[in-house]
């Protein structure tokens, strides 16, 4: 009888134990990995690319891989837009911890904007969100390695709802404006 009861009792233990660990993975999934990813994602737009964002909710579900992020709009410093979208949705699958590559169930976006302008001195905005070079010496290439493939990129669907791209020429004597809209597709089954 006491080999029973020692039994159950190191039952009880481990299932306290992996109980414990759920609700530590479940914690830490749905609400430290949302702020971590925010203020990292806000850290860089602000310190690296000196612009302005906007992210009103940003979420994270650990069991089933699905980030998603709802009111998103990118600035200039001055405040004038650059990108916005209403949802994005990114849902990936287990199989990319194990696999040499990316694998998602679904990348929605919904509604997104994009406002290309070329400046009046004929630069272009989008070009200034890109980090400025480093003063040292780049580093030489690796020799490619023969018979190794790039990582690949498996979504099951691929959707944008509703986007539209505005483009504003100031370098021209009499400016120009076009709206590309709207901007609507899936694809499914999308690999590289």
């Amino acid at each position: 009888m006491d080999a029973i009861l020692q039994w159950v009792n190191r039952k009880r233990v481990w299932l306290i134990a992996a109980a414990a660990v759920l609700v530590i993975y479940a914690l830490v999934g749905f609400f430290w990995v949302p702020r971590l990813a925010r203020h990292a994602i806000e850290d860089y737009v602000h310190t690296q690319m000196q612009r302005k964002i906007s992210i009103g909710e940003l979420t994270f579900n650990p069991f089933t891989f699905t980030a998603r992020i709802r009111k998103f709009s990118l600035t200039e410093a001055d405040d004038t837009p650059i990108a916005s979208f209403d949802e994005l949705l990114v849902n990936a699958e287990l199989m990319s911890l194990v696999r040499v590559g990316a694998v998602f169930k679904e990348i929605r976006i919904d509604n997104p904007h994009t406002l290309i302008r070329v400046n009046a001195d004929g630069s272009l905005n989008l070009a200034k969100l890109a980090p400025p070079p480093k003063l040292e010496p780049a580093p030489e290439p690796a020799p490619a390695a023969e018979g190794k493939d790039l990582p690949t990129v498996r979504i099951g669907v691929f959707a944008m709802r509703g986007g539209s791209v505005t483009v504003e020429d100031l370098s021209r004597p009499k400016p120009f404006t076009a709206v590309l809209a709207p901007i609507q597709f899936s694809l499914d089954n999308f690999r590289t």
